[in-house]
């Protein structure tokens, strides 16, 4: 299917001459927020103060809360996010670290122009290539990406999947020839993803790293030879989606008491897959093994209905199939992430590997995986 797609593909770019960008929190000032505002505002109001705070951070970048208060004393302060990428990742990753932000930056652009899922404003985007700073609206509170969470956050999983429902639903359809070369195609990179796989698998088997299971370590080393097969295979019912949809990637306000918005962040691993995709992430990732499987078919039907209520029909049957079979997506992801991430973020990839894990043996994924594979020939993927 073919999509209107947004000319500004590649809004990062070059920064103006006039802005410099922010290497850390400390760059944060009066002027540079003056400058930065006014390309959106020309008459913004003259800014008497800021106060920053830190909101979350990991291996790739940190974000700051800014709050601006006006100098006229009946304007309401502003409040912003600043995300700004780590010194030296350039030198440490290579040219990921561009491809990354071009990819955040550009799915901020075209989902604003196809008004879908709720996502910031930006304000500012800017990457000279060593360094990149977004600036957006700052909608709500986030949960810090380096902890797994464990309490009952079903409200903020539920705002999540209606936000994601809304996603798939506007892109269901999506053509990979047509779609803009920045969104992440699973087949192209199926050889460089099983090598971040054994790598990353390596590690777990470490004799100095305690608390994995010899039946997790079986899972992963069968999954190892399936891992480049299963991003090669061709799947139905492509959509774009957000690649780590978890709910420490989403700002959250309270509609009501025990209502939630969810605004997406983290958009870097955005591309074409199947819908399931995100929601096994979601709720792999996001609920505990116990609270998942109380609640897993529950949330499913719910995303089925919002997913149907844009026009396009998705059976229970198909659903469930889909959801057995991308589980997975998010345990091989998190194993490659287990190798790459620094020692200190390890024992948190850990757990989330186990979570994972187990849903993959709640629902036989590689079984499922085996047996579809086996109806087609090798030359297929």
């Amino acid at each position: 299917m073919n999509y209107p797609w947004h000319s500004a593909q590649h809004p990062g770019g070059k920064p103006a001459r006039v802005q410099r960008l922010l290497r850390d929190a400390s760059d944060i000032n009066i002027d540079w927020l003056t400058r930065t505002l006014c390309y959106h505002d020309t008459c913004l109001p003259p800014i008497a103060a800021v106060a920053c705070e830190a909101v979350a951070e990991n291996h790739f970048d940190f974000t700051t809360r800014i709050h601006l208060h006006f100098q006229e004393a009946k304007l309401l302060p502003k409040h912003l996010l600043v995300k700004i990428s780590r010194p030296n990742l350039r030198r440490n990753l290579g040219h990921m670290t561009s491809a990354l932000f071009n990819r955040e930056a550009a799915a901020y652009a075209e989902l604003h122009y196809h008004h879908t899922c709720r996502v910031p404003k930006i304000y500012f985007s800017a990457n000279d290539g060593d360094q990149f700073n977004l600036l957006m609206a700052d909608d709500g509170d986030a949960f810090d990406r380096n902890q797994v969470l464990d309490q009952h956050y079903l409200p903020q999983v539920r705002a999540v999947l209606a936000e994601l429902a809304v996603l798939h639903g506007c892109f269901m359809g999506t053509s990979p020839a047509s779609a803009p070369r920045w969104l992440v195609r699973l087949r192209t990179g199926a050889e460089q993803i099983a090598n971040h796989f054994r790598h990353g698998l390596a590690q777990l088997h470490s004799p100095n790293l305690a608390g994995v299971s010899a039946e997790l370590l079986e899972l992963l080393q069968q999954l190892q030879p399936l891992v480049a097969p299963w991003h090669r295979f061709e799947r139905q019912g492509i959509t774009i989606t957000h690649g780590d949809a978890r709910i420490s990637n989403a700002l959250f306000s309270a509609a009501t008491a025990n209502h939630w918005r969810a605004s997406l962040i983290n958009w870097q691993f955005c591309g074409l897959r199947n819908p399931m995709f995100d929601i096994t992430c979601l709720l792999a990732k996001s609920l505990t093994v116990a609270t998942r499987r109380q609640y897993e078919n529950i949330l499913l039907d719910e995303y089925r209905r919002q997913f149907e209520q844009g026009g396009r029909q998705y059976s229970a049957a198909e659903m469930v199939s889909d959801y057995r079979y991308n589980l997975c997506g998010p345990l091989i992801a998190s194993v490659c992430a287990y190798g790459l991430l620094p020692e200190e973020q390890k024992p948190m990839t850990a757990q989330l590997i186990d979570r994972c894990a187990q849903a993959v043996l709640d629902w036989q994924s590689l079984e499922l995986l085996s047996q579809r594979l086996k109806q087609i020939t090798p030359k297929d993927y």
